[in-house]
């Protein structure tokens, strides 16, 4: 045993002075078992997704209530759920994967102000956050407060209303849950539920992305509209009619809890191996210096710093983005 331990794992005559983990034949065998880990992975979350698949635990409930926490710690009041800003946003997390894209202007020029005007929403003030790859409500709310655009627009005095849309479904090949957050001051007659005065309206600089102010130019207003929602797999959707013949359509939550994080698993997979080479690496250069032993190839040092920024990556990449 320890005879196995030293030829592979210890610079020895036995291994040429190079640990047998570190020679190229060795490397073959890693890139080999990442492969056949990867199609393995792919294949348990294809036939069993209960047991390996995408895990996500994110409701309206939490993400308004944490909202309004959030503006309670900051002196604010409370903003209320707007079933006509939830259709709003639904609508663009469907446009979003619909047309594979991740940004605050879809790719044919469509605007957060369309949607919102679309829905039959008529406002003063309007705002858009959007979230991803969150796994559950506590991160997204975090993540908009750290950072600033997003807190001003969550923390904005003039805001009344707030919609929410929380999505699962594929974007640019990648499973994940989009959170769609839009914001509002209504001035809408058409929509009894707002109860806000009418104002005039006027149109908010386009440029703008986390955060709206209106201009004095006079903003046409869609009416008598009714949203279409293109809802993606693993979404829970509540439907309340109205008397005036539309519907309003509120994304209620995204919830698919598997026995195991495919993203976790993935993850942890990833850093065995890299932690695993670090020790090596580790290992072998203490003996190379104790032994003084001069070799011709082999820049532990430069290997290890490769090996660490490699950890980074991994430990980065899977995590909520926001926009």
């Amino acid at each position: 045993m320890f005879r196995f331990f030293q030829h592979h794992f210890i610079p020895h005559s036995s291994n040429n002075h190079k640990a047998r983990a570190l020679h190229p034949q060795a490397f073959l065998f890693y890139i080999l078992l990442i492969f056949v880990v990867q199609v393995s992975l792919k294949t348990i979350r294809t036939t069993f997704p209960h047991i390996l698949g995408f895990a996500t635990d994110i409701s309206v409930q939490n993400l308004l209530d944490l909202t309004n926490q959030k503006r309670s710690e900051s002196g604010l009041g409370n903003l209320s759920l707007s079933p006509t800003l939830s259709a709003a946003a639904a609508n663009k997390a469907s446009d979003m994967f619909s047309k594979n894209y991740w940004a605050h202007i879809a790719p044919d020029g469509k605007t957060p102000w369309d949607f919102i005007t679309g829905a039959g929403y008529r406002y003063i003030y309007a705002g858009e956050n959007l979230a991803k790859n969150f796994n559950d409500s506590g991160g997204v709310v975090s993540a908009w407060m750290d950072s600033p655009t997003h807190k001003d627009n969550l923390l904005k005095k003039e805001y009344q209303e707030v919609g929410f849309a929380v999505v699962n479904g594929t974007l640019n090949g990648e499973e994940t849950t989009l959170v769609v957050q839009f914001f509002g001051s209504s001035n809408s007659s058409t929509a009894p539920q707002e109860q806000v005065n009418i104002l005039p309206t006027q149109q908010p600089q386009p440029t703008v992305i986390a955060q709206v102010l209106p201009t004095s130019i006079p903003l046409p207003i869609a009416s008598n509209i009714s949203p279409t929602t293109i809802a993606p797999t693993q979404v829970i959707i509540s439907i309340i009619p109205r008397k005036e013949g539309g519907t309003n359509i509120r994304i209620a939550s995204a919830q698919n809890i598997p026995l195991f994080n495919i993203t976790t698993v993935s993850k942890i997979t990833s850093l065995a191996l890299i932690g695993f080479l670090l020790v090596v690496l580790g290992v072998d250069g203490i003996f190379i210096w104790r032994r003084r032993t001069i070799r011709v190839s082999g820049h532990n040092f430069a290997h290890m710093l490769f090996l660490v920024a490699l950890i980074g990556i991994v430990y980065i990449t899977g995590t909520g983005a926001i926009l």
